[in-house]
């Protein structure tokens, strides 16, 4: 799954575990998730295309990932987010956001829990 970076996947299983206490794959996927939520907070654009930017094939997919590791729909999130939120909303597009460079966060060479396609680059 990882050989296109250089490395096993049991080498980058271990250095996640040893750095971050996590899996590579639940790494990605908290990362993919708090990507998720951020857009979901701070972006205008539908949760279809917030998942086909996270690079899920179906928006259906994209709910059900985000039900299950949160307990509650993307809609759910994002009116209670926004109904919560003490600041004005920035509106941010998502042609808005920037992302790392293709060599940076390469595509994998298979699906991780539907999740597909470069992941941004953290800030």
């Amino acid at each position: 799954m990882f050989a296109h970076l250089g490395y096993s996947t049991r080498t980058l299983n271990r250095l996640a575990r040893e750095n971050a206490g996590l899996s590579a794959e639940l790494l990605i996927g908290e990362r993919v998730l708090l990507e998720a939520k951020r857009l979901l907070a701070h972006s205008p654009d539908p949760a279809a295309r917030i998942a086909e930017y996270l690079g899920f094939d179906d928006p259906a997919n994209f709910a059900k990932y985000f039900l299950h590791r949160t307990g509650t729909t993307p809609a759910d999130f994002r009116a209670h987010v926004r109904n919560t939120s003490t600041g004005p909303d920035s509106g941010t597009q998502l042609s808005e956001v920037p992302t790392a460079p293709s060599s940076a966060c390469p595509r994998p060479d298979r699906q991780v829990r539907g999740v597909r396609g470069r992941i941004p680059a953290a800030r």
